[in-house]
């Protein structure tokens, strides 16, 4: 109210403060006589009727800003048009209008005309029928032309962001294409657009590693900055004690590099469907495998929780060595070597599992004896 009463002019204010002193004793009395009022709208300079009404104004309101004089003319929203035009003009916004087609005013207009024509009705004019548009509800208009997510997102009050307490917490990463075409350094040949990939820490809104590539492949973008931001973290011990860069690296590489392969084998048999589906995806779930093998191998002083880890640690390095060749299987055994040894316990216990429960089929021929 405090905006409103800032937008009156003084002159119209000064009005309505001397129209309460003569209207505010007629209102608080229960019945008002014909020469009470007669004698207020001499004194106001008005005729009786509009006395009658600014004492009924002043008895649902009681304030000032009441009685100030109102424009003169036709009142906001109110329709002159025929209860036939105006069921049209709503019939045809409906049907037309309200399309996710979006079709402009102009069109709306023209539609509204045609169906006039058709009913033998009088055609609205463009400004009457953009009227009627504007005074449409605006979520329902939104989300009948852009769908509901989208109004949601307009219209929704918007509520407090992503909340971290410390860099790296939580880090963004999206990847686009460059509107840019590299070209061979000799032939001059076109080669294609190159992908950039960026990693963004929420707490100190810096770039971890922007990554730019000709003609990388998506996966092995993405699966980059998911391995520098996941290198990032070695400088906590809590995680995994006093564990050395090295070894920290040599297990992330080893894990995407191998998830990233069996990502290959899938698309390979996939075929045409691969084409259909988001590969951004597929390094997004590679880097939660890293981290579930990371969290899980963390030491834990309650024993209840030091079981649960262990048990979900086991459940997620059996599925990833059965579901990867056995040729690989015992090229991941070499490679543990480099590990930390919290996470090489975790793989000898699933791998030792692994080699007692596997199929007879799957079985290195080398280790048959005759």
């Amino acid at each position: 109210m405090a905006a409103a009463l800032d937008q009156i002019p003084e002159s119209l204010w000064k009005v309505a403060v001397r129209r309460e002193r003569i209207i505010a004793p007629l209102a608080r009395r229960e019945h008002v006589t014909i020469q009470q009022v007669e004698q207020a709208a001499k004194k106001l300079d008005l005729g009786t009727a509009m006395v009658f009404r600014l004492v009924a104004r002043y008895r649902r309101q009681r304030r000032t800003s009441a009685l100030i004089p109102e424009r003169r003319g036709r009142k906001p929203g109110i329709h002159v048009l025929e209860t036939k035009q105006e069921k049209l003009i709503k019939t045809v916004i409906e049907d037309i209008y309200l399309r996710p087609e979006r079709p402009t005013i102009a069109a709306l207009h023209r539609e509204v005309r045609l169906a006039s024509r058709q009913n033998t009705v009088s055609e609205p004019s463009y400004q009457t029928v953009r009227r009627r548009v504007l005074e449409l509800d605006q979520r329902t208009l939104l989300e009948k032309r852009l769908g509901a997510k989208e109004a949601a997102q307009l219209l929704s009050p918007v509520q407090q962001g992503l909340q971290v307490s410390a860099p790296l917490e939580l880090v963004q990463i999206d990847h686009t294409l460059v509107d840019v075409i590299v070209v061979d350094e000799i032939d001059r040949e076109p080669i294609g657009r190159p992908w950039l990939t960026l990693a963004i820490d929420v707490a100190t809104r810096m770039q971890t590693n922007p990554s730019s590539e000709k003609l990388p492949s998506e996966i092995t973008a993405i699966n980059k900055a998911y391995r520098d931001v996941l290198l990032s973290i070695t400088s906590n011990s809590t995680l995994l004690g006093h564990v050395t860069s090295p070894q920290f690296q040599s297990f992330v590489d080893d894990i995407l590099e191998l998830l990233e392969r069996q990502n290959h084998r899938q698309q390979m048999r996939c075929g045409k469907r691969w084409q259909n589906t988001s590969v951004s995806g597929q390094p997004r779930l590679s880097a939660i495998v890293v981290v579930d093998l990371i969290l899980n191998a963390i030491p834990a002083a309650d024993r209840q929780t030091r079981c649960n880890r262990h048990r979900r640690s086991l459940k997620l390095w059996t599925k990833i060595l059965s579901s990867v060749p056995e040729n690989e299987v015992r090229a991941l055994k070499q490679s543990s070597r480099c590990w930390p040894a919290a996470i090489r316990g975790r793989f000898d216990h699933a791998w030792a599992n692994h080699e007692r429960t596997k199929p007879w089929w799957r079985t290195d021929p080398s280790t048959f004896r005759f």
